[in-house]
């Protein structure tokens, strides 16, 4: 039996699928405009599966994934192919598809996906970047009960206007926490939906007022851990910024030799001459989440 294809729009794009993204609205009202992208259920070519549980392959007209849930096939930057394998979990392959497979679009389509969270006040976006365990999730639910609000959580899509602004793109109204941040939410944990078997995460409900159009992007924040005692911060300059944007990239683990390709490159020039990049770290196993929050409202 065919599958009923949903209309979404997501990051500026107006996707058709037959996936039910449970955090994304369907807009019956988008069904007669040509869609920016399709993701269909269907069959990969045998000649890019791998017997690897993580194999990837990048081209600007045909790229590939495999990871244990599924196949992704993704081309010329309008089309995605998922095959499911054995014992695949909806929530992780959901996952998949708006984060690695909407990257992979964005690769194929010039634009930059950030791994980062944005949050925007009237004056303009705030991406948060940063490592695993740099607090990233906490520091940003911590600005949004201070009066910002969500733009997109995980990755950003960013785009340049040619005049100079870089804009950030809205993603849906769901954020990707830990255990300890998501039980601190407001949301009961029927409304969380469990997405990460190894690194013990949920899709939480933002129930706050969220951005549904691009935003000008007026700051990045690069969030880090170090062996100091007290927290350091500063501002990124020079050639430094463009690797901190490559850096940034969500498909960086995954590029390999081409995160330094002449399109990423220049991509990540023009964000770094639009955006200024901060950094803060912040000491081990020492709660200084309102020391961040001082020194990052003083850049704001």
């Amino acid at each position: 039996m065919k599958k009923r294809m949903k209309h979404y729009s997501l990051y500026g794009m107006h996707i058709v699928s037959d996936f039910d993204f449970v955090q994304l609205d369907s807009l019956d009202s988008m069904a007669d405009l040509e869609p920016d992208i399709v993701i269909t259920e269907g069959i990969v070519a045998e000649e890019y599966k791998k017997d690897e549980d993580c194999y990837s392959q990048f081209d600007k007209k045909i790229s590939f994934l495999s990871n244990r849930t599924c196949y992704l096939q993704v081309e010329n930057g309008e089309k995605i192919t998922y095959e499911r394998k054995e014992n695949a979990k909806e929530s992780n392959l959901n996952a998949f598809l708006l984060g690695w497979g909407i990257a992979m679009i964005c690769y194929q389509k010039e634009k930059l996906a950030i791994h980062c969270a944005c949050i925007a006040n009237d004056e303009g976006a705030v991406l948060i970047s940063g490592t695993s365990g740099s607090g990233k999730s906490s520091i940003t639910s911590v600005l949004l009960k201070k009066g910002y609000r969500l733009v997109a959580d995980d990755m950003t899509v960013v785009y340049m206007d040619g005049k100079g602004t870089a804009y950030a793109t809205p993603a849906f109204p769901y954020q990707k926490l830990c255990r300890d941040v998501a039980m601190q939410s407001d949301c009961t944990e029927d409304e969380m939906i469990y997405i990460d078997e190894n690194k013990d995460k949920f899709l939480v409900p933002y129930k706050g007022e969220f951005m549904k159009e691009p935003v000008p992007i007026k700051a990045m924040i690069l969030l880090g851990i170090s062996k100091k005692e007290e927290v350091s911060s500063g501002e990124v300059e020079g050639i430094e910024k463009m690797y901190a944007c490559v850096d940034a990239m969500f498909l960086k683990g995954l590029l390999k030799e081409k995160l330094f390709s002449p399109g990423n490159v220049n991509l990540c020039l023009e964000m770094a001459s639009c955006v200024p990049i901060y950094y803060v770290n912040r000491p081990v196993e020492m709660d200084t989440r309102e020391e961040v929050i001082n020194t990052i409202n003083n850049w704001l």
